[in-house]
């Protein structure tokens, strides 16, 4: 289930259309490692869950299809207005709760970004994500590990400047707690990059200055290690086995 409950998350979502049309160092910075992760990809079936603006996945509509999946009508609506008219034939939106969403078809690549803050049944989450995942297909996870020092500073600065924008309690996850999720299923870690957080009053500097920042702390082998925003590589196997 979702945080709260349906209806508030959605509400909330709902009303991040300004917010979601900005132009967001963060999302731009996911794209990047996430394009990274996946390299090029051609004639597959793609499924972006808590679709967003639909940005982090779009560099592949061109040679794939994909189904943007979100709770909130009001983001879907920003990703159908933003796709070229020669691309809609390549798209599918899917207005549901991930949870609920019920579906025989299997992806080649299952994308699940920022979605863990949003809900408290991780476990259903990721047996749903692998559910739907064909086998050998590719998992994109991303969630904040909040044991980090960078996140532990951040937490309390934005709750201190009172910057949480969020009208609920988010799900604060540890990177131990999805390791241990992950152990007894049969995805595979391929690999996970990480990066730092923004902290309040960022939103302040250059957008390339933001990028910049953003773009060290994840190419820089030393700097990602302290890194609380993660993303994750996994691979569906055959049988039951990890490497975690």
């Amino acid at each position: 289930m979702l945080l709260g409950n349906d209806l508030i998350v959605e509400e909330f979502f709902n009303n991040q259309q300004e917010y979601y049309k900005k132009n967001n160092p963060v999302i731009k910075i996911r794209k990047e490692i996430i394009l990274k992760l996946l390299g090029d990809q051609v004639d597959k079936e793609i499924i972006d869950i808590g679709s967003g603006n639909g940005e982090i996945s779009l560099n592949y509509l061109e040679n794939n299809k994909i189904s943007y999946l979100d709770i909130s009508a009001n983001l879907l609506n920003i990703i159908k207005e933003k796709i070229p008219e020669h691309l809609q034939n390549k798209t599918t939106y899917i207005n549901e709760n991930i949870l609920t969403f019920s579906t025989n078809k299997k992806y080649d690549i299952t994308l699940c970004i920022g979605l863990f803050a949003h809900i408290n049944k991780l476990d259903a989450l990721i047996d749903k994500l692998s559910f739907i995942t064909k086998t050998n297909g590719l998992i994109i996870l991303q969630f904040t590990d909040s044991s980090k020092l960078f996140e532990i500073i951040s937490y309390f600065t934005r709750f201190i400047f009172k910057k949480n924008s969020y009208t609920y309690n988010i799900n604060r996850t540890k990177k131990i707690d999805i390791l241990k999720l992950l152990k007894d299923t049969n995805l595979e870690i391929i690999k996970s990059i990480n990066h730092w957080p923004i902290f309040p009053y960022f939103s302040l500097f250059p957008q390339q200055i933001k990028l910049s920042c953003l773009r060290k702390t994840y190419n820089n082998s030393f700097l990602s290690n302290f890194g609380s925003e993660i993303i994750m590589l996994l691979q569906k196997a055959n049988n039951q086995y990890s490497q975690i």
